[in-house]
């Protein structure tokens, strides 16, 4: 049993502390940083560069900013730590205690929280939900991974794996493990476009910035002077305007898409976090719903989410994208026996993606047996034939052989639901 498991329910809660922030009203501001060094973690401006600290830790590591419970989560030592903030400052409690070499986390679209554990130098990845249930991720292991982050629809889970040097990609729905990249130079963090490039940071012999398409192709992106990374570095990349930030053993910066730069913060010391507070994720009102429809009648499904101008939407058999279903409403005019699965849409707006509950198109199931009935004394000795065509000679089949039981016996041909016609004769038997 792993030790933060018991009975499959999550340990939290161990403390909790209560920092102020003068001058800051509840809630954590979009489109701001969030930086941890060894000792705590900081709020920071990209405009202005000012670095509140708003959390204190022991040992403290990676952070990820979570939308859905708008809360930061920061590993420390090897416990995950929830930050939230109140209108009275930020607290912090234990959400997960005592995690095997914890490394890096992770949020999916649902609000969950990724971790990896180790078992030797082999890392499995487990989720953590909000309501305090653990459950793995993944079977397969993989080998000291350092970060993990997810693309803008939550579709794939990528995993930076040093010493390794690779990325290897999870598939949210199948849980399928690929690799996008490999040879990498010690890549220790990265993050995924909205058009779905990865910006991976690269430094052994040479600090760059990597670009890969998701086809797996790469290119330099930026090399430059301040460009010094560690294990622990890591970059946020910012769709709204196209800039790169990206802590360095110098601080952090701000690299511009026409590859300028400036430096925000010299920190105090080695930066180990990085994440970017990001509007909101879709909320998903009603779900779509279940269903049992016969062969040749209508389905729909529908999904209610408070809209903003760019919302979207694509609805998922299965797991796989539908092609054209696109619309808020998704309607099958009339259903076959082949629309019967698994249905889900995934809602994308300006914060991200959420993937509304799977429901199930199920079909109506019923069949039309003939029954002959045998009319006479009980205790009589009967054999049921039957033949497709009445003109046919010699065709009969057998059916069964009975004994009645009462005036009037019932015989049910079950055999003949997938028969248009059949013809019947009673034989009796000594």
């Amino acid at each position: 049993m792993n030790r933060f498991l018991q009975n499959g329910v999550l340990l939290l809660l161990g403390w909790l502390t209560v920092q102020p922030i003068c001058g800051l009203a509840g809630g954590f501001p979009p489109n701001h940083l969030l930086a941890t060094d060894s000792s705590a973690l900081y709020l920071i401006d990209p405009a202005t560069g000012n670095q509140t600290p708003i959390a204190s830790f022991t040992d403290a590591g990676d952070v990820v900013y979570n939308p859905v419970s708008e809360s930061a989560f920061v590993v420390a030592g090897n416990d995950i730590v929830q930050v939230t903030s109140t209108s009275a400052g930020y607290v912090s409690s234990i959400f997960v205690h005592d995690v095997a070499d914890l490394q890096c986390l992770a949020v999916d679209g649902f609000g969950r929280v990724i971790f990896n554990e180790e078992d030797f130098v082999r890392h499995q990845l487990w989720r953590a939900n909000l309501d305090g249930q653990v459950t793995a991720l993944t079977t397969s292991d993989f080998f000291v991974p350092r970060h993990m982050t997810y693309g803008r629809d939550y579709s794939k889970l990528y995993v930076f794996e040093t010493p390794a040097n690779r990325v290897s990609i999870v598939d949210s729905s199948s849980g399928k493990i690929s690799s996008l990249a490999g040879g990498l130079d010690f890549p220790p963090g990265g993050d995924v476009s909205g058009g779905g490039d990865l910006f991976v940071l690269e430094d052994f012999s040479s600090a760059k910035v990597t670009r890969i398409t998701p086809d797996g192709a790469r290119t330099t992106y930026a090399s430059q002077s301040w460009m010094n990374f560690t294990s622990f570095d890591d970059l946020v990349y910012d769709d709204g305007s196209g800039v790169i930030y990206t802590t360095s053993t110098s601080g952090l910066y701000a690299l511009n898409p026409d590859l300028t730069s400036r430096k925000i913060s010299q920190g105090n010391g080695w930066y180990r976090g990085l994440s970017m507070i990001r509007p909101g994720l879709p909320v998903l009102g009603d779900q779509p719903r279940s269903q049992i429809v016969a062969l040749g009648t209508p389905a729909l499904f529908s999904v209610t989410v408070k809209e903003d101008a760019g919302t979207s939407y694509q609805w998922r058999k299965n797991g796989t994208d539908i092609p054209g279903a696109t619309e808020r409403l998704f309607s099958i005019a009339s259903v076959e026996a082949q629309d019967a699965g698994l249905y889900s849409v995934r809602v994308i707006t300006s914060g991200g993606a959420a993937i509304s509950t799977e429901a199930s198109l199920s079909l109506l199931q019923f069949s039309v047996a003939p029954v002959v009935t045998l009319v006479g004394p009980v205790g009589g000795k009967f054999r049921v034939e039957f033949k497709e065509h009445v003109a046919e000679p010699n065709t009969w089949q057998f059916l069964t052989d009975i004994t009645t039981t009462s005036t009037s016996t019932d015989v049910v041909d079950h055999t003949a639901t997938n028969a248009p016609q059949r013809f019947y004769r009673v034989l009796p038997m000594p």
